[in-house]
């Protein structure tokens, strides 16, 4: 995902992002597509200021590179990613084992520990 860019006569080129696995490249720009939308994330700054200066399409794909990199980065380092300014709240994120593992009285635990009214 890599953009062309080359330099003839003092001037500067850049084309197309450069051809690679095709299903690679539709992933990734689905992947920025949604962290985009991410509110408060500092990807999304990134895009923003992207797409202020070059248009949505070339902020898409600088992002999807950008997230690649990160992917890159963490795979090799086997590091784990956190973005700075966020915190990582208990419970937020409920796991289920599957719905067969779990009595009627646990998914109404569940919900009723989300917020959710649970009448009979």
């Amino acid at each position: 995902m890599a953009p062309t860019v080359y330099q003839s006569a003092g001037h500067n080129f850049t084309g197309h992002i450069t051809k690679g696995s095709k299903w690679l490249r539709r992933v990734m720009v689905e992947v920025a597509t949604a962290v985009s939308k991410a509110r408060g994330s500092r990807l999304r700054l990134f895009f923003l200021r992207v797409k202020a200066r070059r248009g949505y399409k070339v902020a898409i794909v600088a992002l999807a590179r950008k997230i690649l990199g990160i992917i890159w980065h963490l795979l090799v380092t086997g590091e784990e990613y956190v973005e700075e300014g966020f915190v990582k709240v208990k419970g937020a994120r409920l796991r289920f084992e599957g719905l067969s593992a779990m009595s009627v009285e646990e998914m109404i635990s569940v919900l009723e520990s989300a917020g959710y009214v649970v009448r009979s």
